[in-house]
C-alpha cells in the first residue's frame, strides 16, 4: 500500500506540473505598444508577480511588474496594471500579530501588479492579494499615484490587546467629503471588495452621474467538474446477539471510480470546497462460523456476501493553500450509498451430526441503503489531488435489529479536475 501510494502521488505531481492554460490575452508594454496572443492563466488566488506570454508566433516570454504596463485577459475579463506602491504588509491575521508581537506598521516599496476593480476618468479601484493571501485595496484618483486603503491589526503593549485599525474607512470619508451622503457611510463599511466597489461607485455617481464607469464582476463560485478513481480497503465486523455475528469475515479489496463537482467559493475564499462525489464501490466479504445447538450438536454456517453500489459522497473540504500549486487540505463529509446489484447472499448450514448440508440466503431483506461517514486529509497539485480516506458505515447491509454490519474502509483516492 505504501508503494501504491508513493507511486501513485508521484504521476499526480508530474502531470500536474505539466499542466498549462493559454488563454487569449492583451499586455501593454510601457511605451504604449500593445501585442496580442496568450497568457499562462492560473485564475490566481495571489496577484501574480510574473505572467508567462506568448505572441502570436509562439514564442513565449516571462514579464515581471513593471516591465509591461499592463495585461487584458479576455476569457476571465480581468485587467491587471502594473504600478510601483508603498505597500502595507502588517498582517491582518491576529494569530500572526500576537505571535510576532507586531507593534508597529510593517510597508515596503513594490513595483505589484493590481486587478482592476473599476474604472472610470474621476477614480478608479484596484485590488492586490499578497503571498500571505492578505487583500490590498488601492484607489487612483485622477492621474495621482496608488493609494492603499489601510487595514491591519497591531498589538498595543500598554493595552496588552490586539487592536484593529480601520483607518481605510477615514481615507474614504475624506475621499469623498464632497458628496456628504457618500461620506457619512464610511463608518459602516467592512474591508471586502463588494462594498468598496459599490462605496466608490456611489461616490462617482453623486458626483458625476454621467460618468462612464467599467465596473468588474464579483467573483462567482468555481465549478469544476473531474473524475475519481482509487481502491478501498475494506474490513468487516458483524457484530450482535445472532449466530452470524462475529469479527473474522474477509476483508476485501475494493475499486473505486466515479465523477466529482467541486464547488469553491469565490477566490477570496478558496480554501473552502463542497464537494460532491457519485462513485461505485463493492462491499464483498465471507466466513465460517462455528456454533452450537441447543441440544449440543456443533454446526458450521458459511456465508458469502457481494454487493454493487452506487454511492454519493457530499465532503467539506479546508485547503491550507501553502502556495498556488501546493495546497494540502482535510476534509469531512458523509456518503449515502444504494446497492444497484446483489451479486452473492448466500449461507451453508454443515452440521457434526452427519445431517444433510443445508443451503438458503445468507441474509433475508438485505438492507439496500448504507450510511458512511467520512474523513481524509491529501494534497492538490493544481488539477490532481491525492487523498488518504477513511470510512465508517455502522450498519451497511444488515437489516436485522440485533445485528449490525459495521464495514471500515482505509482509501486512496486520486482525482483529476478538468
Amino acid at each position: 500500500m505504501k508503494i501504491a501510494t508513493v507511486a501513485l502521488f508521484l504521476c499526480v505531481v508530474h502531470f500536474a506540473e505539466a499542466q498549462q492554460n493559454f488563454v487569449p490575452a492583451t499586455i501593454t508594454l510601457t511605451n504604449g505598444d500593445s501585442l496580442k496572443g496568450t497568457v499562462d492563466y492560473r485564475d490566481w488566488k495571489k496577484t501574480p508577480d510574473r505572467i508567462t506570454f506568448k505572441d502570436n508566433n509562439g514564442t513565449a516570454k516571462t514579464f515581471e511588474a513593471g516591465t509591461i504596463a499592463s495585461f487584458y485577459v479576455a476569457s476571465a475579463d480581468e485587467t491587471f496594471i502594473s504600478k510601483a506602491v508603498v505597500l502595507d504588509m502588517t498582517p491582518d491575521d491576529p494569530d500572526n500579530v500576537l505571535a510576532s508581537t507586531i507593534i508597529s506598521p510593517v510597508v515596503i516599496e513594490k513595483t505589484i501588479f493590481l486587478l482592476q476593480l473599476l474604472k472610470s476618468p474621476s477614480i478608479s479601484l484596484y485590488e492586490h492579494v499578497d503571498e500571505n493571501q492578505k487583500v490590498h485595496f488601492f484607489y487612483i484618483k485622477d492621474r495621482e499615484q496608488p493609494t492603499e486603503l489601510i487595514h491591519r491589526k497591531l498589538y498595543s503593549e500598554s493595552l496588552q490587546k490586539i487592536l484593529d485599525d480601520t483607518r481605510y474607512k477615514q481615507q474614504l470619508a475624506d475621499l469623498t467629503a464632497s458628496c456628504p451622503a457618500v461620506s457619512k457611510k464610511a463608518a459602516g463599511l467592512k474591508y471586502n471588495q463588494q462594498q468598496v466597489m459599490q462605496f466608490i461607485a456611489g461616490y462617482i455617481n453623486c458626483i458625476n452621474p454621467s460618468s462612464s464607469v467599467v465596473v468588474r464582476q464579483a467573483d462567482k463560485v468555481a465549478v469544476k467538474f473531474g473524475v475519481l478513481a482509487g481502491v478501498m480497503f475494506n474490513s468487516y465486523k458483524f457484530v450482535g446477539d445472532i449466530d452470524i455475528a462475529s469479527d473474522n469475515y474477509s476483508n476485501y479489496t475494493s475499486p473505486v471510480a466515479g465523477v466529482v463537482l467541486d464547488a469553491a467559493l469565490s477566490r477570496r475564499y478558496d480554501k473552502l470546497h463542497i464537494i460532491n462525489e457519485l462513485i461505485y464501490k463493492r462491499n464483498k466479504t465471507s466466513a465460517a462460523v462455528t456454533s452450537t445447538t441447543t441440544t449440543g450438536f456443533q454446526y458450521e454456517r458459511g456465508l458469502a456476501f457481494d454487493f454493487s453500489y452506487v454511492q454519493l459522497n457530499t465532503v467539506f473540504r479546508y485547503n491550507f493553500g501553502l502556495s498556488p500549486v501546493l495546497k494540502p487540505f482535510m476534509d469531512a463529509g458523509v456518503g449515502n450509498a444504494i446497492i444497484v446489484k446483489e451479486k452473492t447472499n448466500t449461507m451453508y448450514t454443515k452440521y457434526s451430526t452427519g445431517a444433510a448440508t443445508q443451503f438458503g440466503k445468507g441474509i433475508d431483506g438485505v438492507r439496500k441503503y448504507e450510511f458512511s461517514a467520512l474523513a481524509g486529509a491529501g494534497v492538490q497539485v493544481r488539477n490532481m489531488s491525492l487523498e488518504l480516506r477513511y470510512g465508517f458505515a455502522p450498519k451497511s447491509f444488515s437489516p436485522y435489529q440485533n445485528l449490525d454490519v459495521r464495514t471500515s474502509s482505509a482509501q486512496i483516492i486520486a482525482v483529476y479536475n478538468f
